[in-house]
């Protein structure tokens, strides 16, 4: 079976596709690389089956970014896009945002990561804290855009955040560990833990959040208490 008819195979049941079409891309030559690409992504732009889209997706997300050419990886975010900005599957759109990351941080890439929440104002897509986390991942570009969304969005925004790994989002997190509404104090507490967990932490840095912690044990209201026992734990 060629490799387009394995590609056509994807989710009828067949066993082990996914496997030997990876492992076919491994080895093929640059031409039949593009060629695997733009199969993906036709199936995800034209496919009527959320499933075989999916299975698209999952395709197109390489396990090591490092082996593939800055062309082929320009096809495969540009299909992730296409999925990001067009598809109405919960978990399509779920698996192309969790590949962004993993490949671009540029402007293009956070404005069309930023366009899910226009299209799920209603939730019905069900994604905006998966929106809200990928653009953490994304870092720097943003930090601005999270700390302004806490106002509309703040459990979202506070979680992405945490997976910025970066100095200004750090410095908002303790900023609103100490603030007056108690739900956002719990939130920022549970946020720091996370930042701790999922980010490079200098010792100082990490030393000043257990003491945010240790100092929230001993908060007034219990929500906070319990978010930092769970910070604790992380």
């Amino acid at each position: 079976m060629s490799t387009l008819e394995l590609i056509k195979a994807m989710g009828t049941g067949l066993s082990g596709v996914g496997v030997e079409i990876g492992r076919r891309f491994r080895e093929a030559s640059p031409k039949e690389r593009e060629e695997i690409i733009i199969s993906l992504r036709d199936i995800l732009e034209t496919h009527e089956s959320s499933k075989k889209r999916l299975y698209a997706v999952g395709q197109l997300i390489p396990v090591h970014v490092h082996r593939i050419t800055a062309h082929e990886k320009e096809l495969i975010v540009d299909a992730l896009f296409f999925a990001i900005e067009n598809d109405n599957s919960r978990l399509v759109v779920h698996g192309a945002l969790e590949g962004i990351p993993k490949l671009d941080s540029s402007q293009r890439a956070f404005e069309s990561v930023q366009s899910v929440l226009d299209r799920d104002v209603s939730g019905e897509l069900g994604v905006t804290t998966t929106t809200f986390i990928t653009l953490g991942k994304m870092g720097e570009i943003s930090v601005p855009f999270l700390i302004d969304s806490i106002a509309d969005y703040p459990e979202e925004a506070i979680a992405g955040l945490a997976y910025t790994n970066n100095d200004r989002a750090l410095d908002h997190l303790i900023l609103l560990s100490s603030d007056e509404d108690p739900y956002l104090r719990g939130r920022a507490v549970h946020a720091l833990g996370q930042f701790r967990y999922h980010n490079v932490v200098t010792p100082e840095n990490d030393a000043m959040i257990k003491k945010i912690l240790m100092k929230a044990l001993n908060d007034e209201d219990n929500g906070v208490r319990r978010n930092a026992h769970e910070a604790m734990e992380t």
